[in-house]
C-alpha cells in the first residue's frame, strides 16, 4: 500500500511536465560497476506461461544507475520531463500460443518498439527521488519528493527502478498500453503489450523494472498482428 501511494503522489507531480524522447550522453566514459549488456539494461522476468528478457537500450542510464560521477554542466533553464523515452528489445520463450509454442522477439530498432518510463530512487538523505531528463543538456535532475527540490543527479543519486509510464486522471492513475511490432519464430507477426498501470477487473497492476534486481514484475500481452483475437496475458513477479 505504500509504494500504491508513492506511485500516485509521484503521478500527481506528474501532471506538472510533459513527456520527452531525449536524453543524450554527456559523457563518452562506460562505468562497468554494474553488471548489464553493453547495449544498455538487461532485465528478466518469469511467469506461469512463459520467460522474458528485456533490454533497455539506454547506454547512458547504464551508466548513471549508481549515480552520476561524471563532471557535467548543467543547463542554465531546465525543463526537465516527467517520463524517459527508452528504446526496447523483447524476448518471450516458452511462450504457448492457442496450444502452439512460440518464441517472440521484438527488435530494438523498429520505430514502435518503445517505452515511457519514470526513474524512480534515493539519494544520499534516504529520500525517495523522481529523475527527470532534461532534453538542452542530457542530463537526469533529481527531484527529491520530500524536499520538492530538484538538482542535477550527483553522484549518491542512484536510480533503483523504472516504472512504465501511465497517465492520470483527476489524481488516479491510469493505464497507456504500449504496443510493439514483434516477429515469432513461427514467422508470423505479433503485438506485444506493455501496461503502465493494467487495471482488468480492477487489478491495478503497474509494471516496473528493478535495477537492483533485474527482475520485471507487471503485465505483458500477446496477440498476433492483425487479428482480432484477445491478447494472452501473462503475469511476472518477484522471483
Amino acid at each position: 500500500m505504500k509504494n500504491i501511494m508513492k506511485t500516485v503522489s509521484l503521478l500527481s507531480f506528474a501532471a506538472l511536465f510533459a513527456c520527452s524522447n531525449n536524453t543524450n550522453d554527456p559523457s563518452s566514459t562506460t562505468d562497468q560497476s554494474t553488471v548489464v549488456s553493453i547495449d544498455g539494461l538487461v532485465i528478466a522476468g518469469t511467469s506461469d506461461s512463459a520467460k522474458v528478457e528485456i533490454l533497455l537500450a539506454d547506454n547512458y542510464l547504464k551508466k548513471v544507475i549508481k549515480g552520476n560521477t561524471y563532471s557535467s554542466t548543467p543547463a542554465v533553464t531546465p525543463s526537465p520531463s516527467i517520463a524517459h523515452t527508452i528504446k526496447t528489445q523483447v524476448k518471450i520463450t516458452n511462450f504457448s500460443y492457442f496450444n502452439k509454442a512460440v518464441d517472440i522477439t521484438c527488435d530494438k530498432d523498429e520505430p514502435s518498439n518503445k517505452i515511457d518510463v519514470m526513474l524512480l530512487g534515493s539519494n544520499e538523505l534516504g529520500h525517495s527521488v523522481l529523475f527527470m531528463p532534461n532534453s538542452s543538456d542530457g542530463l537526469f535532475y533529481a527531484y527529491d519528493t520530500v524536499t520538492a527540490t530538484s538538482a542535477v543527479q550527483s553522484p549518491e543519486d542512484e536510480i533503483e527502478k523504472a516504472s512504465v509510464y501511465s497517465g492520470i486522471s483527476f489524481g488516479t492513475p491510469v493505464d497507456i498500453m504500449y504496443t510493439f511490432l514483434c516477429r515469432g519464430s513461427d514467422d508470423n507477426d505479433y503485438n506485444v503489450f506493455f501496461h503502465g498501470n493494467y487495471d482488468k477487473n480492477n487489478l491495478a497492476i503497474s509494471s516496473t523494472f528493478d535495477f537492483q534486481t533485474n527482475e520485471f514484475t507487471g503485465v505483458i500481452g500477446v496477440s498476433l498482428k492483425d487479428y482480432n483475437d484477445a491478447p494472452i496475458y501473462m503475469f511476472f513477479d518477484k522471483q
